[in-house]
């Protein structure tokens, strides 16, 4: 079975490595999991701050301060999309109020 035809996969989803192989790209087919990757972020946040507290050096404890901020800021950014695009998955065409004809 060549790449392409596996169920749920096109070639676009596959890089060539060579010889007829594909490699399968991570960010496709659903396999982007926003809530591992908050959980990272929040875990990079983590070690910034604690960089922050074990420098002496003022300017180095601000620097590392606001870098566990960004990181913080990127994983609720996560999670938020994740539960936007939840919502988005619940609500389907049926579910909405059918469209007024302006003609009538």
């Amino acid at each position: 079975m060549r790449p392409f035809d596996w169920p749920g996969t096109s070639l676009a989803d596959k890089e060539f490595i060579g010889k007829g192989r594909f490699r399968e790209l991570p960010m496709f087919n659903g396999r982007y999991d926003r809530g591992k990757r908050a959980d990272r972020y929040r875990k990079v946040a983590a070690e910034y701050a604690g960089l922050s507290k074990d420098t002496n050096d003022p300017f180095l404890r601000s620097y590392y301060l606001r870098i566990a901020e960004e990181y913080l800021v990127r994983a609720d950014e996560e999670l938020r999309m994740s539960e936007r695009e939840h919502l988005a998955a619940l609500t389907s065409a049926a579910d909405l109020p059918p469209l007024k004809d302006s003609a009538a």
